[in-house]
């Protein structure tokens, strides 16, 4: 007869190899998430004047950008491997000779995934959100000193399709400037003693540079074809907004859940008066045709209400046989199912890891390892083609993101049934 202290040391021991198996398999996946993504941003931004503390605070800050796809696959991974392990070294057959229910060991399980679940949520609707807006404000912050880190003295530096060659740099004061542009077909080369850059717009990381003295030479490929002009002074305006790494952003994705239920209700309530002028315009062009067609009741009337008529039936095609749709709301919708979604992903997974870890198999923690990648790789394929696929359905497209979940529960199910007597 097994009592309750050695059920609690059962459990306690699943639990342990969970924790286990669940820190090397967050690991295999941070590395696989972050890695590149952190090296380009090292590359971005560690640079002369950046101080390692600042460098520091970005890369923690861009973290929760992965974790809610980390946390469950890790779950997922731990789980298969754990079942797997149990299962290959007779330990889940021995357990049932002693009368021991499999279902004890996936109540474990369960609950654990459960816990992950919520704090995947925390997360995805709190730090992302929060990390994002932190990210943002100490990147601006840093792009505000390019000129000491970006631009070095007596340097050439290439700006998209522009050249920048300068001198000695004082702060945000460049001076002996040579600009050298080819965009249009047309070749331009500015020149100033002096300019001083600063940033103007935070959002995109636009510069202005204000020049001393300037000298433009444009002149077309044909060299025959030139001109040159002088000024005291002139403003140039420059786009760095392509050399600033984008591990994070302003997209509804690290948005929190209260934020996008916000901008979901203001493009809904767009959305219904797009449509409420929808209907009525179609409903004014069916009573104009029905009425010009009533009037004809002679020929010289049909001569004078036929025109009439075709206008407004080539009108009402104009407007189309379907009401509008608002593909804004279409994609705040998807990201905020996609936020709950990823996060009951590590009970749904484990669910699925729970059919996997039913079957016997040779060498099980490494095949349940490399099954669960499989698995997490193909749940990430599914999830990203229910994402694509949101804009061409015309019902409530938040639903699709849940898809992938549902999935993976319903197989999971389907598979310990049918080995029910096993479990």
């Amino acid at each position: 007869m097994i009592n309750r202290s050695s059920y609690f040391r059962l459990k306690f021991y699943i639990a342990k190899e969970f924790i286990t198996s669940f820190a090397v398999s967050f690991l295999f996946y941070f590395f696989i998430f972050f890695v590149n993504q952190i090296l380009v941003l090292v590359r971005k931004v560690m640079l002369k004047n950046v101080d390692t503390t600042t460098m520091l605070i970005l890369v923690i800050s861009s973290i929760p950008q992965f974790l809610q796809y980390v946390i469950p696959f890790a779950t997922l991974t731990a789980s298969a491997m754990i079942l797997g392990n149990l299962a290959s070294s007779n330990e889940l057959l021995a357990m049932r000779s002693l009368g021991i229910p499999i279902r004890k060991i996936f109540r474990v399980l369960i609950i654990t995934s459960i816990l992950l679940s919520l704090v995947t949520l925390y997360i995805a609707d709190y730090l992302l959100p929060t990390s994002s807006k932190n990210y943002k404000t100490i990147l601006a912050k840093v792009m505000r000193e390019l000129p000491t880190f970006e631009l070095s003295e007596n340097g050439v530096n290439s700006v998209g399709p522009i050249v920048l060659s300068n001198g000695r740099i004082d702060q945000d004061t460049i001076e002996d400037i040579i600009l050298i542009s080819d965009q249009n077909g047309n070749k331009e080369t500015l020149s100033a003693k002096e300019g001083r850059l600063s940033l103007i717009d935070t959002d995109r990381y636009i510069y202005e540079l204000a020049l001393k003295e300037p000298r433009m030479f444009i002149h077309e490929k044909n060299i025959n074809n030139w001109m040159i002009a002088d000024s005291d002074d002139a403003v140039l305006y420059m786009d760095f907004s392509k050399q600033i790494p984008a591990l994070t952003s302003d997209s509804p994705g690290n948005r929190s859940s209260q934020e996008l239920l916000a901008l979901i209700g203001e493009k809904r309530e767009t959305t219904n008066r797009d449509r409420l002028e929808y209907h009525k315009n179609r409903e004014n062009k069916l009573i104009s045709i029905l009425k010009n067609l009533s009037l004809m009741d002679s020929p010289e009337a049909i001569d004078k209400y036929e025109n009439e008529i075709k206008k407004k039936i080539v009108e009402l095609e104009q407007l189309g046989p379907h009401q509008p749709t608002n593909y804004h709301l279409k994609y705040y919708s998807a990201e905020l199912n996609k936020k709950f979604a990823l996060s009951f992903a590590c009970f749904a997974l484990t669910v699925l890891s729970l059919a996997i870890g039913s079957m016997r198999m040779r060498h099980g923690k490494l095949l349940g390892f490399g099954i669960a990648i499989l698995s997490a790789v193909v749940y990430w394929y599914f999830l990203f083609a229910c994402q694509i696929g949101v804009f061409r359905m015309n019902f409530n497209a938040g639903i699709l993101m849940w898809v992938p979940d549902l999935f993976c529960i319903l197989l999971g199910l389907i598979i310990l049934f049918f080995r029910r007597r096993n479990v």
